[in-house]
């Protein structure tokens, strides 16, 4: 039998609290938990890769057992087979280089998980004596990217990996697929967890430190130890969410789990309490046996990588020699599927059905009339009975608000909260001014779907989690994005992905921006190389970027275009020499003496070209309706130019104020200053 679901329940839906309730409303919570219960029986997870541990060692076993027949089959040598658990130690480390190798590519942390039990379930019902397992390292990585929905062109990811092509990389694709029973679906731990912390900072609004400390370490036990153990396929991802807490700090798992009292109302009984907690435990020992920390020593300890050596020595003799070739495996195939005559059905098992002994799968398969449509009815109908007329689908020209009049309420009214939310995107917006326009965003009163880019998405996705984290009650959501503004490949994939999940962009912020005029000075780069790339970043960057996603922009009603330019672009205000960044240097060549903020002539004229930029823009899209800005939000105390402290005494202004203003122009506060570079506090800067 399987662990008790009852816990997937209660964590899932951090709404419900885990407090004692009155009969009729534990009678409705009770009645919510089965539902939920009954959905996650019904995922492909649930129903095809949860197992005992008595059966996931005899699958492993069953396995081991036909590759060896198999390979036996085709050789006369006798050979020193890879034993079911030495399979099992090896299939571990190959993980711990595909999670390797995702951080190497800055792959989100759910692809990463996707990808790793991707290999480890294609590796239960084959053998890494079958098929090569460094080969389909890769195959999983890109899939696990395509499953999750994460564009990143082949050849790129294939450039990444030494002496890779990217047939090598697809040559194992739909292997793979057959090999996870096209099971796509991969239910993680990481969203109960957010709803887990959710509920604690509810429970426990004084304990903001405990509760941040807890939630980075359970986080890193889950992005590790989850899936070096057979945790996913023994539990649900909110017991093995809740184990990672329990190993991080019981205590807040007894705030969120409440032992019942005798005498009290509780929603769960002593006998049911027991059961979810042993539940727990035992999956806290199995993440117990692989803490973060060891990751390093699967490639650091010398112990461990002269056992690993063994192991793969052992398998270069044992290998099926007929199927180490992907490329050629998958070539073979291709010939013989064409010149193989049609296959009647239901005459062979498939590979997994010969370890699973699905033998009369075929014969359990429904047959499908001549005249019924084997994939149901248009999606396009809505059947009478739900509560809505029967209606067609609208246009696909047709805008959200269009859409939404031609259909019937109970669809309309989703459509048009999904037309007011405002879509967003900040590049840079994973640290300084750009963090703070996201917070602010997350501040409003009003609905925003803000896309955080940045270069790196861990660094992303990581202050998509403060940001959530310190705005709970936010009308707004929060989602990361790569982007890269020095790459044409990188800003493409995000327009792909921006156009693939929300078909318009409502604001373009173009914030992402740095200074190297320092690096001329420390001699790390030459001054054409600090030059160019000044310019690059803080001007070239912004034009493409704004290039590829003004189709997005024209689909808006009220799109807005942002560019974050500086005090020190304005020509006029040059003339200042109270400023000490416009002081005059003194008589002598080379120029000595100088403090950091006199020696940033790269980064002020590349902000320079940008206003111009920023005015072509404008003409180029005023009669499109599109309203265009150049933000100059002052100086301000941000890792600019090397240091936050150094800029903070010079008496550079808290960042915060950065936020607030670009919110109100995005918020039509400043409509009056159309085509302007705009300051603070109402007032246009002087060109």
């Amino acid at each position: 039998m399987r662990p008790s679901f009852l816990v997937h329940v209660l964590t899932s839906k951090p709404a419900l609290k885990l407090l004692p309730l009155p009969p009729d409303t534990f009678l409705r919570a009770t009645v919510r938990m089965a539902t939920e219960d009954e959905r996650y029986r019904q995922s492909s997870q649930f129903r095809l890769w949860s197992f005992s541990p008595a059966r996931l060692q005899e699958l492993r076993a069953k396995t081991n057992s036909l590759a060896k027949q198999q390979v036996a089959a085709r050789t006369e040598a006798t050979l020193d087979f890879l034993t079911p658990d030495e399979e099992t130690r090896l299939v571990k480390f190959i993980t711990v280089e595909l999670i390797r190798a995702a951080q190497f590519c800055e792959l989100p942390t759910e692809i990463r998980s996707t990808a790793a039990m991707f290999l480890r379930r294609f590796y239960i019902t084959n053998s890494v004596m079958t098929y090569p397992p460094t080969e389909l390292l890769k195959t999983c990585l890109f899939f696990g990217c395509k499953a999750e929905g994460f564009y990143i062109r082949l050849a790129k990811l294939a450039e990444k990996f030494p002496n890779t092509t990217s047939e090598q990389i697809l040559a194992g694709e739909f292997l793979l697929c057959q090999g996870i029973r096209f099971a796509f679906d991969v239910r993680h731990p990481f969203r109960a967890l957010e709803g887990a912390i959710l509920e604690l900072r509810r429970l426990r609004p004084d304990e903001e430190a405990r509760i941040i400390k807890a939630h980075a370490r359970a986080r890193e036990i889950l992005k590790f130890s989850a899936l070096m153990t057979d945790a996913y396929f023994h539990f649900t991802p909110s017991q093995i969410m809740m184990a990672a807490l329990l190993i991080v700090d019981p205590g807040l798992v007894d705030d969120l789990i409440p032992k019942p009292k005798a005498g009290e109302v509780s929603r769960v009984s002593a006998d049911v309490y027991d059961k979810i907690m042993a539940t727990i435990e035992s999956c806290r020992v199995m993440l117990g046996e692989e803490p973060p920390e060891r990751m390093s020593d699967y490639w650091g300890l010398m112990e461990t990588l002269k056992s690993v050596k063994q192991l793969r020595k052992k398998l270069q003799k044992c290998r099926d020699p007929d199927r180490a070739d992907l490329v050629a495996l998958q070539r073979a195939r291709r010939e013989q599927a064409v010149a193989k005559p049609a296959k009647t059905p239901g005459t062979a098992a498939t590979n997994d059905g010969v370890v699973f002994g699905a033998a009369d799968r075929d014969a359990k398969r429904r047959k499908v009339g001549a005249t019924e449509d084997p994939f149901g009815p248009s999606l396009s109908v809505v059947k009478s009975g739900t509560g809505c007329e029967e209606t067609s689908s609208p246009t696909v020209g047709s805008s959200l608000q269009n859409q939404a009049r031609s259909l019937p309420p109970c669809r309309s009214q989703f459509i048009l909260q999904m037309a007011d939310r405002k879509i967003v995107l900040i590049t840079g917006a994973n640290t300084g001014l750009g963090y703070q326009m996201v917070r602010a965003l997350c501040g409003s009163d009003k609905a925003y779907e803000i896309l955080v880019g940045g270069r790196s998405m861990e660094k992303a996705e990581k202050a998509v989690e403060e940001a959530v984290a310190e705005f709970p009650s936010s009308k707004s959501r929060v989602s990361a994005i790569q982007v890269d503004v020095e790459s044409d490949d990188s800003i493409q994939a995000a327009f792909d992905k921006v156009k693939s999940d929300h078909g318009r962009l409502d604001g373009l912020v173009n914030n992402a921006g740095a200074t190297f005029d320092q690096h001329i000075q420390s001699n790390d780069m030459t001054m054409r190389q600090a030059w160019n790339q000044s310019w690059n970043v803080n001007t070239t960057g912004s034009q493409v970027m704004t290039h590829v996603f003004v189709p997005l922009l024209l689909r808006s009603t009220d799109a807005r275009l942002l560019f974050v330019t500086s005090g020190t672009s304005t020509l006029t205000g040059s003339e200042n020499r109270e400023l000490l960044m416009n002081k005059l240097s003194p008589k002598g060549w080379p120029k000595t003496g100088l403090v950091p903020n006199q020696m940033i002539s790269s980064y002020r004229s590349a902000k320079a070209g940008l206003n111009m930029m920023m005015r072509e823009w404008h003409r180029h899209l005023s009669e499109d309706g599109v309203k265009v800005w150049a933000i100059s939000p002052g100086y301000l105390a941000t890792g600019l130019g090397g240091s936050v402290e150094r800029n903070r005494k010079q008496g550079a202004g808290d960042p915060v104020v950065a936020g607030e203003f670009v919110r109100d122009v995005l918020e039509g506060r400043r409509d009056r200053d159309v085509g302007m570079a705009i300051a603070r506090d109402g007032r246009v800067q002087a060109w």
